[in-house]
């Protein structure tokens, strides 16, 4: 599992958004630099396997679950997600993605760029 995530790590951008998600989540990112490739990477300090992790991606159902679980934990109409197919509902936003997947991820990034800085 650690090597298929240095695999992506290693293909994939660290966005903005994404960045953002890891902030809302609790998560403090720490920039560092792959000498081998060449390239930026983020990771945080996992202190209850007391070692570092790779940022998330937020890019596949186990990453994005959570944050939607604490999205809709504030309650409230704008705050709940409901989803169809390849849309989701969010509030008076609606987005749409080729698949469930990307709608949802854009609901969130959505949401994360609305409420947090």
């Amino acid at each position: 599992v650690r090597f298929e995530k240095q695999k992506k790590q290693d293909k994939m951008e660290y966005t903005e958004e994404i960045l953002k998600i890891a902030k809302f989540m609790g998560l403090n990112p720490i920039k560092g630099f792959n000498e081998y490739t060449g390239n930026h990477y983020y990771y945080y300090n996992n202190a209850e396997m007391q070692d570092y992790e790779g940022l998330p991606f937020y890019d596949n159902w186990d990453e994005i679950m959570p944050v939607v679980i604490k999205i809709e934990s504030f309650g409230g109409d704008e705050n709940e997600l409901d989803i169809f197919s390849n849309c989701v509902q969010l509030g008076d936003e609606e987005f749409v993605g080729k698949t469930k997947l990307e709608a949802v991820i854009k609901a969130v990034n959505w949401w994360v760029s609305q409420h947090c800085t």
